[in-house]
């Protein structure tokens, strides 16, 4: 496991204006959406344990050869992956990290 900290805004306002996004309209074709939509996720993973009176335990995983899993929430002893894209289309290879089985620890 490789561990290199990820940077989130809990303003996406600000996040927004940081990056000179002045208007929604922009946001669709901005290089960063992506980047834009995996934090407002993440952000409702945290509030979600934080209104439950839980710390969130909330982390990001990738691996030498670059696999990776954009959020892995532990819940108990449980562990719950996602892959969060902000995409309209689906497709097989985003996938790919979670069907070849990896191991993973956080």
């Amino acid at each position: 496991m490789v561990k290199a900290p990820k940077l989130y805004f809990y303003d996406t306002g600000l996040a927004c204006s940081l990056l000179d996004i002045r208007d929604v309209e922009q946001i669709p074709t901005h290089f960063l959406r992506g980047g834009l939509f995996e934090n407002l996720v993440i952000n409702e993973f945290i509030k979600e344990s934080l209104n439950k009176g839980q710390a969130p335990q909330l982390y990001f995983w990738r691996d030498k050869t670059g696999n990776e899993i954009d959020l892995l929430q532990i819940v108990g002893n449980k562990q719950y992956a996602y892959e969060i894209k902000s995409g309209a289309t689906f497709r097989k290879i985003i996938l790919k990290v979670f069907l070849c089985g990896l191991n993973f620890r956080a």
